[in-house]
């Protein structure tokens, strides 16, 4: 979830602020512990006589992130941003690369569907499996030739890529410890 709306939410800031994305997603996320909160079923969790220790959890959870909220609601008071300004309505949506993330959200979506299920209920040979991961294989390689070749201001900012080779090795470094995390899980 995060991989598909974090490039979208951290490009629509820039046009109109970062404040109330802050406080909607977190008003998602109150909502969303309140839920698994009151859920009557959470899996493996009733195993061993604790089947209301994941409550409390979810509680302190929605308690931190409604103070949270509320901090940020009231305190939070960046200034406007350049483009936040000179911008009206229509440049700033037309501005958004909406091409991107149409791109980016099928492609990440395929390629979780293909890693849940290969060696879970379907092994990797089968077509299913491979054809959710070669879509999304391509549709991230279209992903990455769209925002660098034909978008200049597309979610991907060029100058972080043009300047040195730190960024490229971070990125390629968060990837390999998120993949090493989804395998040991």
């Amino acid at each position: 979830m995060s991989a598909t709306l974090g490039p979208p939410i951290c490009q629509t800031s820039d046009y109109w602020g970062q404040r109330w994305f802050i406080v909607v997603i977190l008003v998602f996320l109150i909502v969303g512990s309140v839920i698994i909160a009151r859920a009557t079923f959470v899996g493996a969790v009733l195993i061993k006589d604790c089947h209301e220790g994941f409550r409390i959890f979810w509680y302190i959870n929605t308690g931190l992130i409604t103070v949270s909220a509320v901090i940020t609601r009231f305190l939070y008071r960046p200034p406007p941003r350049p483009l936040q300004v000179l911008l009206k309505l229509k440049d700033k949506l037309g501005k958004l690369d909406w091409e991107g993330y149409v791109l980016l959200t099928t492609g990440i979506t395929l390629f979780s569907i293909a890693l849940t299920w290969s060696d879970n209920s379907s092994s990797w040979k089968d077509s299913h499996v491979l054809a959710h991961f070669i879509i999304s294989a391509l549709l991230l390689i279209a992903l990455v030739f769209y925002d660098t070749d034909l978008k200049e201001d597309g979610m991907f900012h060029h100058e972080l890529f043009r300047k040195d080779r730190n960024i490229s090795l971070a990125l390629v470094s968060i990837f390999a410890e998120g993949i090493g995390f989804y395998c040991i899980n």
